[in-house]
């Protein structure tokens, strides 16, 4: 299956191509550093490749194209980006908990978020498909095993059993104990696929803002689609909103500047 979808995704770029661009800001295009650095997809596709597993630390279109090798790479999802972003000159911390959801957030509060970024429900509910792959500390869903409300310690809607599997590799926290990691979906942990709307069909959603897009009776709808279609169509589904959402809030031209050195200002 996993070969069949690389092949598939790989035939339809040339569809792809043609159906993200008009999402695309005007200022970005593909194969924008074609005159200038042409082989700078090429060595950023080799550097992924090798430490694929780890954080790369960069900024602006090389961020861009490591999320697209990085989806290449663990799930054979293949797709081009529009390029020609510039690095910002600010950087402000407390705006990245304005602008990111929080594991916490609920179905109305993911949509409201998502809506104010120019996406859409059904984006939203194919871009948390990310969450295939990856971890997450304990901490951040530890409240759905321990203290989800005065009634019931653990969430109800939870498979118990995946509750108790949960609570062996998350105890309770105290002053001498770690804040753990546990993969965000154990079926396929090293693997970027549909397999993650199949654990929230079973009600194995690690984080309340996963297994809350069934508590919209719209979002579950598209859940449980993405859960019994073909993974080569839900790829390429998350292939498109990945491009849409890399055009978001960009900085182009002399907006901005191309940085010598990420961690500071020119």
């Amino acid at each position: 299956m996993a070969r069949f979808l690389h092949m598939h995704v790989t035939l339809s770029s040339l569809v792809l191509i043609h159906s993200v661009l008009p999402w695309a800001s005007a200022s970005l295009k593909v194969d924008f550093y074609k005159t200038t650095c042409s082989s700078v997809e090429a060595i950023v596709r080799r550097v992924v490749n090798k430490v694929v597993s780890l954080n790369l630390g960069v900024t602006a279109d090389i961020l861009s194209f490591a999320a697209r090798d990085n989806a290449s790479k663990v799930g054979g999802i293949n797709y081009v980006v529009p390029a020609g972003r510039r690095d910002g000159c600010v950087s402000i911390s407390n705006e990245v908990a304005q602008n990111l959801p929080p594991p916490t957030f609920n179905a109305q509060q993911l949509i409201s978020s998502f809506e104010r970024k120019g996406l859409s429900a059904d984006e939203m509910v194919t871009l948390s498909g990310a969450h295939s792959i990856g971890v997450s500390y304990c901490s951040s869903f530890s409240n759905c095993l321990y203290s989800f409300n005065a009634t019931f310690p653990q969430d109800p809607s939870m498979d118990p059993k995946f509750g108790t599997l949960l609570k062996t590799k998350c105890p309770p926290r105290s002053n001498d104990i770690g804040d753990n990691t546990v993969a965000l979906d154990a079926s396929t942990s090293n693997r970027l696929d549909n397999n993650y709307y199949k654990g929230l069909k079973n009600h194995r959603g690690l984080l309340t803002s996963d297994q809350t897009l069934l508590t919209s009776p719209s979002m579950k709808s598209m859940v449980l689609s993405n859960a019994k279609q073909a993974g080569s169509i839900w790829a390429l589904k998350f292939a498109k909103a990945m491009v849409h959402m890399g055009s978001i809030d960009v900085l182009t031209a002399s907006q901005g500047e191309i940085s010598r050195h990420c961690s500071v200002v020119n």
